[in-house]
């Protein structure tokens, strides 16, 4: 049995806390997906569903946590997007409203406890820099990324 105050116990506390958000955004988007994104949703949960089987089985893995902030940081440029235009928080789907300044910071939150685990599971302080460096990269990523899906499924169903 694992000791919650070891450091396999504070990693699967963790991951299955991330897993855990991660499967309610997941079920919300494809259950309940937002009308105009209907097909969008669906992908993103095939998405997290992926990602949070591989935080359970690879939580052990410097270079998941890595990925994950990764995923993290684009997700927080994405939502960042949503908030300058005031929409709401589509990140799980219909079924549950949360503000969307909430998933930002909940997105910087996941962002920097991915590194932290990252550094916890072996990862080298040049990785976490570089990961870090990434994050705004791909942060700015996200931003453009949401303009993306903003022109393609709902600017062009209100003009």
């Amino acid at each position: 049995m694992i000791a919650f105050c070891t450091r396999d116990g504070v990693i699967l506390c963790v991951a299955v806390s991330i897993a855990t958000v991660l499967l309610i955004a997941a079920i919300g988007k494809f259950l309940h997906p937002l009308e105009s994104l209907d097909s969008f949703d669906r992908v993103v949960s095939l998405f997290e569903f992926a990602l949070l089987g591989a935080i359970l089985y690879f939580r052990r893995h410097w270079q998941l946590w890595f990925l994950t902030g990764s995923v993290f940081s684009a997700w927080c440029g994405f939502a960042l997007f949503w908030y300058f235009l005031e929409l709401p928080c589509s990140c799980m789907g219909t079924m549950v409203h949360i503000p969307t300044l909430y998933s930002i910071a909940a997105d910087v939150v996941f962002f920097a406890v991915s590194l932290s685990l990252a550094r916890l599971t072996g990862a080298k302080k040049e990785w976490l820099y570089l990961s870090i460096l990434l994050g705004f990269f791909l942060t700015l990523a996200g931003f453009a990324f949401g303009e993306g899906v903003y022109r393609h499924y709902l600017w062009e169903s209100t003009n």
